[in-house]
């Protein structure tokens, strides 16, 4: 539980975090139970895999350097709340009502070159497949993130877009 008082908050945000929690289920009666009754709690996960943004960039990458390897097994929680219906069922029985939910597209854009790596750089560490690489492994990737990127890019700058599905609901 989380060290939050109970109807706290007059609006809650789960953005692409309670699809991967382990225990994703309780992620979102945690959501609702700090939501205020009338209150109002946002879920967004990604439509697919591998994501959005860097994601996309790193899924390709992997298949690049290692074209044998299985991509990672999606979180359960990914794979139900990546559907809107599903998405719209697991909220209600978390207590939520009036349910609008969305699927919208989501643009990341930063900049292209090694500018790029050293922008994200942070964010592969939660990257499972390239945290699990030693050293060596990784300048492999880097090199094939670099040719990536280099392809899609337009005057030094990466767009990269995906779908998102977006909820907001009422707590009861």
């Amino acid at each position: 539980m989380l060290a939050l008082e109970d109807e706290g908050f007059d609006a809650t945000f789960s953005l692409i975090g309670a699809s991967i929690f382990p225990d994703w289920r309780r992620g979102l009666a945690e959501q609702v139970r700090v939501t205020r009754t009338g209150g109002k709690a946002c879920v967004a996960t990604w439509r697919k895999l591998p994501g959005g943004g860097p994601f996309l960039v790193m899924a390709e990458a992997l298949r690049a350097v290692y074209p044998n390897m299985a991509p990672p097994a999606p979180p359960e929680g990914f794979t139900t709340l990546a559907d809107p219906d599903r998405l719209g069922a697991e909220l209600k029985g978390a207590g939520l009502s009036a349910l609008e939910i969305e699927e919208i597209e989501v643009v990341w854009e930063g900049p292209a070159g090694q500018s790029y790596l050293d922008d994200v750089r942070e964010l592969h560490g939660y990257m499972g497949a390239y945290a699990t690489l030693d050293d060596n492994e990784r300048r492999r990737v880097d090199g094939a993130i670099l040719t990536v990127v280099d392809r899609i890019a337009t005057d030094n700058r990466v767009v990269l877009c995906s779908t998102a599905v977006l909820a907001v609901g009422t707590r009861q």
